[in-house]
């Protein structure tokens, strides 16, 4: 199962956007407190960071991504089924959200954000509560979730199902509807969609990227201002017809590639560039070739800009090739992702083998991550795969996310992954005991 926070508005994290600083909890199965920092962004080159929480079975590595997942979703049915006493999570910016058990055997759960507190009904039913509590109910979770939808959390669960669930609005008090009333908890969705498939959200990814690049990449370098300045202090030898041309060429030259992807090209507008460069009036005349250079310019940045996805998008394909045997998989522009043998066979996403789809399913998660803020906490990630994939999944994962910095948590206690992670590893005790 995939759970993923549905965000009240398409907020795109920015650097100053808030984060989990810590997670919380005490009491109850959890008989040694546990307080688990996350790691704080580089300021430098985008790089993934890690958390592993490791343990052995029943120490409570899922309890915890599902307390955290449900916190952010504002849904706390495991809170409901857990013993325990305390649970915060703590934001970068100082607000927190806290759940404590009650004494109260019908209004188990008290849930605090900044100044506002109310407590829960034991069961998720609007019916439960008096006439004058729900609406408070629901203020606290529309004033949390302006705060918590900034953050991008999703939570891969594979190993017990391989479909997306959704949630019953009817029993979801804290259950939020899109501004035309669907119910969808998927991030990455425009309003009345349900993607359930891997190979929409790659679609999804493709078109959402081409809109807003800055989104899922860092590019410093695409930036405009900074070029400006440097021209102002530096300036630039006078443009040729024959460097342009060249530069010309070289954006065509990338345009099969962009193509195959279903990128957008500007075929016109660089056969129209071609056309003044050769016309000899303009070829020749230094006020045209300066106005010339500005539109090659400002092709190269938009074509630099399709790299960046292009690049990412050539990555997943390379890893998928070094992982897979026997079959391929290729981002194909009309349906998201291609998937055959090597005999020309076609499959479905769900005719793979379970460690096949268990990898698909991180490997698309990564490549869809955003620039900054992208939490990815994934459930045991070693199920169903070979060791020796084990070994090598984080630094697939990482490659994948190309030109984004987002965090891997894991919950695993395959030594294959944490080895060469011992500084990221947050070692929980068996709750049992």
């Amino acid at each position: 199962m995939v759970s993923a926070v549905q965000k009240p508005l398409d907020i795109e994290p920015t650097a100053t956007s808030p984060r989990i600083a810590a997670f919380s909890i005490s009491g109850g199965i959890f008989k040694k407190p546990h307080r688990i920092e996350f790691p704080v962004p580089a300021n430098a080159e985008p790089e993934p960071s890690v958390l592993i929480l490791s343990g052995s079975n029943g120490s409570g590595k899922t309890t915890i991504l599902k307390m955290i997942a449900g916190m952010l979703e504002m849904n706390f049915d495991i809170f409901r089924k857990i013993p325990f006493q305390f649970a915060s999570l703590d934001l970068s910016d100082g607000s927190s959200l806290t759940v404590h058990k009650t004494q109260n055997p019908d209004f188990p759960l008290r849930v605090t954000f900044g100044n506002l507190s109310v407590e829960l009904f034991k069961i998720r039913s609007k019916s439960g509560y008096p006439p004058d509590h729900y609406p408070k109910v629901q203020h606290l979770r529309q004033h949390a979730l302006a705060t918590l939808g900034q953050i991008n959390f999703e939570l891969l669960d594979i190993h017990r199902s391989l479909a997306l669930k959704g949630v019953d609005p009817d029993e979801d008090d804290f259950a939020a509807r899109n501004p035309e009333g669907h119910w969808v908890h998927y991030k990455h969705s425009r309003p009345g969609e349900k993607v359930t498939t891997l190979s929409e959200r790659v679609q999804t990814f493709m078109r959402d990227a081409q809109i807003n690049y800055r989104r899922f990449f860092s590019a410093e370098e695409l930036e405009l201002l900074p070029r400006i300045v440097e021209r102002f202090q530096k300036p630039p030898k006078p443009p040729t017809a024959g460097s342009l041309m060249e530069r010309v060429r070289q954006v065509q030259n990338r345009f099969s590639v962009m193509k195959r992807f279903g990128l957008q090209t500007d075929d016109a507008d660089l056969k129209a560039l071609i056309d003044l460069l050769e016309d000899e009036h303009h070829a020749k005349n230094p006020f045209s070739l300066t106005v010339i250079e500005a539109y090659v310019e400002t092709q190269e940045t938009r074509n630099k800009a399709r790299e960046l996805i292009a690049k990412r998008l050539l990555e997943f394909e390379s890893i998928m090739d070094e992982f897979l045997v026997g079959k391929f998989v290729r981002i194909d522009a009309r349906s998201g992702l291609r998937i055959q043998t090597k005999g020309g066979t076609a499959l479905t996403e769900t005719e793979l083998s379970s460690g096949e789809y268990h990898f698909l399913y991180m490997m698309v998660t990564a490549l869809l991550c955003q620039r900054l803020g992208s939490i990815i906490a994934i459930d045991e990630p070693e199920l169903s795969l070979h060791v020796t994939w084990q070994r090598r999944v984080l630094s697939a994962l990482a490659r994948c996310a190309a030109g984004a910095a987002p965090l891997f948590v894991f919950a695993t206690h395959s030594p294959a992954i944490s080895a060469e992670h011992s500084d990221k590893i947050y070692e929980l005790s068996a709750v049992e005991g």
